[in-house]
């Protein structure tokens, strides 16, 4: 009821009304004067005033710039601090395993591994040749050339260091006897005594007299007393499982290289591998091509990753700038705005980055990606406010981000919520990748705001555009069949190959051909030839509980063993100290020792050459030094000793590491191992477990976050639309996309990976603002297609080319998970903008959407059913009851109504003088008053005397004041105050009046309605399709009748274009026509609600000349002359013009979504 009351249209007198734009052509017009006030329910002070009290607003003025100013140099002070932080802060992060969670145990251990053991911190030359002998030598010839750069190389090895310092052997040996348990060294000790000793050489004699192994031969007649026979295997079998230099075939072998000074700077990494390629081929072997070196490890992938990080920032920038400066072009052809633009995105970009690297101090690989993206996101507000300054060049800049802020703001907040919610996809890459989006778009809708509010150049302002073009009759069938033909297609192609598959490794992980991580594939199929292993790494506070810890774990990796989980395992037990048992064992080692000379010359007795005793003597000797400090390092020193230690222990102040290695079965994931061990902080991994680990992780929480964003999305598309047909079909386009997006991927031989899974809630949240815009589009025009896409699809297009060029940059990115994300992305806008534009007015057609009840036509509520129960109210509730029952329940409708407010604050803003927080507030005062109108209307309606209500005002003309011989009259008015109440009282006074009305958009209503006017001595004729309607209205007029009509309300078929309140407007000509063709004297009225009544007043008469009238122009200009004289009125009380519908003239090229 709150909508397009019932309006007397001259238009209806000329052929049928628009569908859309049901009208009651309603009389009395009555003079204005007095100011509509509503004590009980008034919202603020009279409309054009200002609604605070005059010395607040004093204050205001007198504070507000110093105010201003104040806050100001505050941001910009806070602005600066970030940037200046930011950039002292801003580092790049080539760490891949920094993209993941912590919480997954397998991470955690990659992560320990990597940064903890020399073997993740080496750079690895692998050399490969034809000729195993000249492959050895370029080996040495590295190895050696590298060790003579000391500022280069730590250490260089070619081969086992303990063949080439065999020297060092005998000290390790000793340490490790010291080191075994108390019962084992006792064991040893005593096949050394003096009643066992025969007996052990003896043995040893008897093995080299059968034995046919080479390798057991040469190690019984060095070691006959059995030194390096360990319990368990000792320190050969341990240090061979991770010690191999060369292939099978000695065709290949590895350089292990430990640099010096690459830590900490990606940069200083990139420049220290050039001088190692520099070393490496000045070598013969490499310059002539007998050998091929490839680079591999720790500082090869940071500077490959920190090379690719580079590149992509700067190709996915330049390129989206590319596309987004050409997609400008192509719209706006406008050099100023374009630089203007882009400037704005490079600051935007810039700003962002200095806030990262406040926030973050390290951007990852990922992170970084959120360049390209932003630019895509960002240039949407500037191309929306840039649009709507065009559309409105006479705002002035405040005024425009007055009126953009709440919808940018509203955009940009929601869009960067959407990112911020990567967080809780559980990867921190990603993450990092949604904060630096989030907080790019913040900015850049501020700056694009500020920026493109300001007033444009006069040569920049546009033409007024072309009306909305005829409708495309073709269409909606052909887009019916379209969507049968790709859903059928779709179906076809996921049924017969099935939808993509889930890649569960972690090669998303990794650079895109990078030749870092295709050595270390041929460095573990030709040395590592069982496969790549699992590692396990043990950490604790101290050595004591390292060591408990690892005999927990071979318990547990014992029975995995047994359940055929686990095929091999190997712990570093032999190499982790056992201070307790050393100090058992010493005094039976020194008393070995003491025993030496006899030992020796049982052994030459047996048979056995000086030679044989060498490394034995060694032994002794190690065993008789006075053992290390406490503070020093509780292993051997000597080059062979650290080199083995820095493969399997280590500490990092005072946490203590571990490291073992285990071959799974069939290399098959063992989550419940792993969550097994990592209870006691063992941790299992390895990149063969990392990706179906991370698979698990992330799918889960992308489930959740996939429902939290579809709730979100379902409730947008309720409070948007609040019909379940509109929700239905918003959500169809989304699920439709997506539908295509799995054909497409499949079809492309795509697969979705733990990266490209985000992409899923991340479209949902930032895609549904299409079909949102679309839809609205398509009630906006009432259906129009060619409308929609005039306007809408244009500016959308303008949207989704800069947001595929954001996304589709990245495409190409080094990064193989970043490029995936980004590729799925780019094809989801591509789909989601063909379905929204191409299809979805289609089906909005289909569905009924044309003939729906929009908030451009009347309410709903304005039936006959509601009329006759709101008529029994009056004869029930008292009048002032009933009049706040109704404002209430106007305000009411006004509030789950906002886009109904919407539409009358627009239409109030020409006479609040373009504020358009005046305007809004007076929204809502004009609802309160319409309440108030409706409950003395309906008192009127239900045959209640309402002539106490109503007085004569200013203006007042009797009959005979007003006609003229053989002339009638026409009183026109407009929607102010209670139009209707003028009829009883002109009745009374003497005036033969006719009301004009149009048919009523309910069946019966009409004929409510004029049976209530005539219970009140009011006649009343509906016009419309009745073609001697025009007829009887001139004879009543020629007869010297009076006539009522409304003028401020038009059909969109005949209208006469006036100029009113300084802007175009659509008024009726029906009181030209009439005037034309009767001679009638035209008499303004308007009636005001005062105080609690409400009041006629009668304007002066519209004086013309009637011979001049038979120009259209000139009935043109005749209308706006009649219509200006309302001016005053409307302006002293604009809350009481009521007007539910848009009341002025849509501005097309402003038509875009925000």
């Amino acid at each position: 009821m709150v909508d397009r009351f019932p309006a007397a249209q001259g238009t209806a007198l000329r052929g049928p009304r628009s569908s859309h734009r049901p009208r009651a052509v309603v009389p009395i017009p009555l003079p204005a004067a007095g100011h509509a006030r509503f004590p009980p329910l008034a919202i603020g002070r009279d409309a054009g005033t200002s609604l605070a009290p005059p010395g607040h607003a004093r204050q205001r003025i007198r504070r507000g710039p110093r105010a201003v100013s104040h806050r100001r140099w505050i941001w910009v002070v806070l602005a600066v601090a970030v940037a200046v932080v930011g950039a002292l802060r801003l580092r790049f992060d080539v760490d891949v395993l920094g993209l993941l969670p912590d919480a997954v145990p397998e991470v955690r251990g990659l992560a320990a591994y990597q940064r903890h053991f020399a073997s993740g911190q080496q750079l690895i030359l692998t050399v490969s040749g034809s000729d195993p002998t000249a492959t050895a030598d370029a080996a040495r010839d590295l190895a050696l050339s590298l060790r003579a750069h000391t500022n280069l190389v730590r250490s260089a090895e070619w081969q086992a260091p303990w063949l080439e310092h065999p020297s060092d052997i005998p000290e390790l040996l000793g340490w490790l006897w010291l080191n075994r348990s108390p019962g084992e060294f006792a064991a040893f000790a005593d096949s050394l005594s003096a009643d066992r000793l025969d007996a052990t050489l003896a043995a040893s004699r008897d093995t080299l007299a059968t034995s046919l192994s080479p390798a057991e031969l040469a190690r019984v007649a060095n070691d006959p007393l059995g030194f390096a026979r360990l319990p368990g295997g000792g320190v050969p079998e341990w240090a061979g499982a991770d010690a191999g230099f060369a292939g099978a075939d000695g065709t290949f072998r590895m350089v292990a290289v430990e640099p010096v000074g690459t830590s900490g700077n990606y940069r200083r990494a990139i420049r220290w591998l050039a001088d190692v390629r520099g070393v490496v081929g000045a070598v013969p072997a490499v310059q002539s091509g007998a050998v091929r070196v490839r680079y591999t490890g720790g500082p090869s992938f940071a500077a490959e990753i920190a090379t690719g990080m580079e590149g992509d920032f700067g190709s996915s920038v330049a390129t989206t700038g590319l596309v987004i400066a050409a997609l400008f072009w192509f719209a706006h052809r406008s050099w100023k705005p374009l630089l203007r633009l882009l400037a704005m995105l490079a600051l935007t970009l810039v700003l962002a980055l200095l806030a990262g690297g406040a926030v973050f101090g390290a951007l990852n690989v990922v992170g970084l990606g959120f360049a390209a993206v932003l630019l895509g996101l960002v240039v949407d507000y500037g191309l929306v406010t840039h649009q709507e300054r065009v559309a409105a060049p006479g705002l002035s800049p405040r005024e425009l981000r007055r009126e953009l802020a709440p919808a940018l703001g509203w955009a940009a907040a929601t869009t960067a919520g959407t990112f911020l919610a990567l967080a809780f996809a559980g990867l921190p890459g990603l993450a990092q990748l949604g904060a630096l989006v989030a907080i790019g778009i913040v900015l850049g809708a501020a700056l694009m705001l500020w920026q493109f509010s300001q007033p444009l150049p006069t040569a920049a302002i546009p033409a007024a555009s072309a009306p909305n073009p005829a409708p495309v009759h073709w269409y909606p069938r052909a887009a019916l069949a379209a969507t049968g033909l790709l859903f059928l297609a779709a179906s076809i192609v996921l049924a017969v190959r099935r939808p993509p598959a889930l890649d569960t490794s972690a090669a998303p992980l990794r650079p895109r051909q990078s030749e870092a991580y295709e050595a270390m594939e041929e460095l573990s199929r030709r040395l590592l030839r069982a496969g790549d292993p699992a590692w396990v790494v043990v950490s604790g506070p101290d050595a004591a509980t390292v060591a408990s810890r690892m005999d927990a774990a071979r318990a547990r990796l014992g029975a995995a063993r047994d359940a055929g989980i686990v095929r091999e395992f190997v712990l570093p037990t032999d190499l982790w100290p056992n201070p307790g048992a050393a100090m058992t064992n010493r005094g039976v080692a020194l008393g070995l020792s003491g025993r030496r000379d006899g030992i020796r010359d049982a052994a030459l007795a047996a048979g056995f050459t000086t030679n044989a005793m060498t490394l034995a003597d060694a032994v002794f000797r190690s065993w008789r030094r006075e053992p290390s400090p406490a503070s020093a390092s509780p292993w051997p020193t000597n080059a062979t000793a650290r080199w083995i230690t820095r493969q399997a222990v280590a500490r990092d102040g005072g946490e203590w590491f571990a490291l073992g290695m285990v071959r799974l079965a069939d290399d098959t994931p063992a989550p419940a191992l792993v969550a097994d061990l990592a209870r006691d902080h063992v941790w299992l991994t390895g990149w063969s477990l990392l990706g179906p680990a991370l698979v698990r992780h992330v799918g889960g929480r992308v489930g959740w976050l996939t429902l939290g964003v579809g709730a979100t999305l379902v409730g947008c598309l309720l409070l948007t639309f609040r019909r379940f047909r509109e929700v239905a079909l918003g959500l169809s386009a989304l699920a439709f996309s997506g539908l295509l997006v799995l054909a497409a991927m499949r079809v492309a031989g795509w697969s979705w990976n733990l990266m490209s899974l985000v992409a899923i809630p991340l479209l949902l949240g930032t895609s549904v603002d299409s079909t949102i815009h679309v839809m609205l589009a398509m009630r906006r025009h009432a259906g129009n297609l060619r409308a929609v896409w005039r306007t809408t699809g244009r500016a959308l297009l303008l949207c989704a080319g800069a947001n595929l060029a954001g996304f589709g940059s990245l495409a190409f990115s080094s990064n193989a998970g970043l490029a995936s994300l980004d590729l799925v992305c780019a094809l989801g806008v591509t789909a989601v903008f063909f379905v929204s534009l191409a299809l979805l007015p289609a089906w909005w057609l289909a569905s009924g959407g044309g003939d729906q009840p929009t908030a451009a036509a009347p309410s709903s509520l304005y039936r006959t059913a509601w009329w006759r129960l709101a008529l029994r109210l009056p004869r029930i509730l008292p009048r002032p009851l009933l009049g706040h029952a109704a404002a209430a329940a106007a305000l009411a409708y006004a509030a789950i109504r906002p886009e109904r407010r919407r539409i009358v604050a627009r239409n109030l803003l020409p006479w609040c003088g373009g504020d358009r927080r005046m305007a809004a507030r007076a929204a809502w005062r004009n609802f309160a008053a319409f309440g108030h109108k409706l409950a003395d209307l309906w008192r009127y309606e239900a045959g209640i005397d309402v002539l106490p209500l109503v007085r004569p005002g200013a203006g007042w003309l009797t009959p005979d004041q007003v006609r003229a011989p053989g002339r009638g009259v026409l009183l026109v008015t407009v929607h102010l105050g209670n139009w209707e109440f003028g009829a009883p009282l002109l009745a009374k006074a003497g005036w033969p009046l006719l009301v004009l009305t149009a048919a009523e958009p309910a069946v019966g209503l009409t004929e409510l309605r004029r049976d209530a006017r005539a219970r009140q001595g009011v006649r009343t004729l509906v016009v419309g399709n009745d073609p001697f309607a025009f007829v009887e209205v001139v004879r009543w007029l020629d007869g010297g009748g009076t006539v009522a009509l409304l003028l401020d309300r038009a059909t969109s078929g005949h209208a006469a274009p006036v100029s009113w309140c300084g802007r175009p407007f659509l008024a009726s000509p029906a009181a030209a026509e009439l005037a034309r063709a009767t001679g009638c004297v035209v008499v303004p009225v308007v009636l005001p609600r005062v105080g609690h009544g409400y009041e006629v007043r009668m304007l002066a008469p519209v004086e013309y000349d009637r011979q001049s009238l038979g120009n259209r122009a000139a009935r043109a200009e005749f209308t706006g002359r009649i219509l200006r004289a309302f001016e005053p009125a409307v302006r002293e009380c604009p809350d009481q013009w009521f007007h539910f519908v848009p009341a002025w003239p849509p501005v097309e090229d402003g038509d875009s979504p925000a």
